[in-house]
């Protein structure tokens, strides 16, 4: 396990390497290929992290990162405002907007830094913020520097939602929810959310890190999907696209203010030529390949199907699994058992949002081969 100090662990069976394993110590995952890891020198079959569309080593996008660096290095290394831009940015942004079917877009340098140039954005714009509590912690977190007041609703709880709604004066309204729940696939009951917004005058924020390039036809997310109008979309490149960068999906208002107005985006170096090549790779393959999400998705009802008996949290079209704490369910023992039988399932100890709560959390992916997810079923399912 890299660091960890057990002086006779390669000689322990995988059961007792990760019986002694301090989990507050991160294990050290060498990736091998988009579905296999390395651990302490074992090789495992993969079905942790977020690359749901296996294209974290396919050969077009690797390629055009490579073409990228020799063209353009690793980029300015400084803030678009300041310095300028390039044009790789400039055309994955104009991209992305023509994909994703809106107005504008802005690529940040990560997901986080998307969220919190919308803060900044709509700072004197939203005085109050009403949010789902197990939100992204970038909203969580970042409210109060934009000095806004943060009003938090039980966990998909639409009931909770229209009670702490109704304590809210009439303007300045913000209203947040990830797109889809990183760790318990859920999604948020948007229809109800927006029937009870009937009336105010209020902006609607999705984080869709983990149903952009997933949800939707061609994967462009939950909001296309819906046909929502008027929504401000965060999204990431490092999920689903398994790049690099965030996104911002609005109008050319909202996204003229962030350029305008957002510290995170004017003081952060601009994504790298090379990084923008590979991010516009990936949505060239979603647009071009519909074997991608059309292998994911019958991965995801295969998984789904095998494990049906089991209290899974979340959404049946996500490619997320999760057994909660409070699932009846041994999940050390399951994690440890799949170790045991060369598979990583990451057992997730007190994530940010989550308080105290330990989750066994999976994905399925794209490149998964049946045989694969039928070995990992029959050992979670074991009694």
């Amino acid at each position: 396990m890299g660091n960890v100090p057990i002086g006779v662990h390669r000689r322990l069976s995988a059961v007792a390497l990760f019986a002694c394993y301090d989990f507050s110590i991160l294990p050290i995952v060498h990736q091998l290929t988009s579905t296999t890891c390395e651990i302490d020198g074992r090789v495992l079959a993969f079905f942790g992290g977020t690359n749901y569309l296996s294209l974290s080593y396919h050969p077009a996008i690797i390629d055009a990162v490579k073409k990228g660096i020799d063209a353009g290095g690793l980029g300015l290394g400084a803030s678009r405002k300041t310095t300028g831009t390039s044009p790789a940015i400039v055309a994955l942004e104009e991209q992305v907007a023509r994909f994703a079917q809106v107005e504008e877009a802005v690529v940040t340098g990560s997901g986080m830094a998307a969220n919190i140039a919308v803060i900044e954005a709509l700072a004197g714009i939203v005085s109050t913020w009403l949010i789902d509590e197990r939100s992204h912690p970038t909203f969580q977190n970042f409210v109060p520097v934009g000095g806004a007041r943060l009003v938090r609703y039980r966990h998909l709880d639409s009931n909770d939602f229209q009670r702490q709604l109704a304590k809210i004066p009439g303007g300045g309204l913000g209203v947040f929810t990830d797109g889809v729940f990183p760790l318990t696939a859920e999604t948020p009951r948007i229809g109800r959310m927006l029937a009870e917004l009937q009336g105010r005058d209020y902006t609607l924020v999705i984080d869709e890190a983990h149903s952009f390039g997933v949800l939707g036809p061609c994967g462009r997310g939950l909001v296309n999907e819906m046909g929502l109008q008027n929504v401000i979309v965060t999204a990431t490149f490092g999920k689903a696209l398994s790049c690099s960068g965030g996104l911002i999906l609005g109008s050319r208002e909202i996204c003229g203010r962030i350029r305008d107005v957002s510290a995170a985006y004017a003081g952060s170096s601009a994504l790298a030529p090379a990084l923008c090549a590979g991010a516009s790779a990936a949505i060239r393959l979603l647009e071009e390949d519909t074997r991608l999400l059309k292998r994911l998705r019958e991965n995801t009802r295969l998984m789904r199907d095998h494990l049906r008996k089991l209290p899974l949290l979340g959404d049946d079209a996500v490619p997320i699994f999760c057994l909660g704490d409070d699932s009846g369910v041994d999940l050390e023992k399951i994690h440890n058992r799949c170790l045991e039988e060369g598979l990583y399932v990451p057992l997730i100890d007190a994530y940010p949002g989550m308080g105290q709560r330990k989750l066994l959390r999976w994905i399925v992916q794209a490149d998964h081969t049946p045989e694969e997810i039928s070995r990992l079923c029959a050992v979670i399912n074991i009694d």
